[in-house]
């Protein structure tokens, strides 16, 4: 696009050929900030008065419930996905090899948190949210480390969400019966990397 005037507009693949803080339609911004997820270990966000972020969609139903900085759920819960497994399973799951790898629900922690809750390697353990519970393995290890945050440890679990069905054998329920069900105001993806949990032996 020519402009007589100014020349060429530098943002060729823009219709109008110049540059953007945000996106239109988009529900937030111009400039990031910081917020809380729903679900936070802390009573008050350090970094901002805002708390959460103020446009995302919090649901209402009966198991939608949300506790934040609440001492029956001290433990921030990401979850993920392991290499032996695509996606939800669905298919990997089917593999006699990898479900041997990997063959059942687990929760990832700390050695820290393990020795604090008296947990072993391998051991069954049930991990608890607002809205749910469900049994799985533990897998202690140095990957995860403790948070010091405010002065205060902060522990962090991880759980794989690539189980939930009973093929080819019953290999637990899915992680997602943890997760919060608030939606990012311009996605509506729900907080799965960062919620509220307790772990205690099964």
């Amino acid at each position: 696009m020519a402009n007589k005037e100014k020349g060429k507009l530098p943002f060729i693949m823009k219709p109008d050929g110049v540059s953007s803080l945000f996106g239109p339609g988009m529900a937030e911004g111009p400039f990031p900030e910081h917020y809380e997820p729903l679900e936070s270990p802390l009573a008050a966000n350090p970094m901002s008065a805002q708390q959460n972020n103020p446009v995302i969609k919090i649901f209402k139903g009966a198991i939608d419930a949300h506790a934040s900085a609440d001492p029956a759920f001290p433990i921030v819960c990401s979850t993920y996905t392991c290499t032996e497994h695509w996606c939800s399973g669905g298919g990997t799951r089917w593999m006699p090899w990898l479900t041997e790898a990997m063959p059942q629900v687990y929760v990832e922690m700390s050695e820290e948190l393990a020795a604090e809750k008296g947990i072993k390697n391998g051991q069954m353990v049930k991990v608890k949210s607002k809205r749910g519970e469900l049994a799985c393995v533990a897998m202690v290890t140095a990957r995860l480390q403790p948070f010091k945050v405010e002065g205060r440890t902060v522990h962090q679990v991880g759980m794989t969400f690539n189980y939930g069905w009973r093929f080819p054998k019953d290999c637990g329920e899915n992680a997602n019966l943890l997760t919060p069900t608030v939606g990012d105001a311009n996605t509506m993806t729900p907080e799965y990397k960062a919620f509220m949990v307790n772990v205690v032996k099964a």
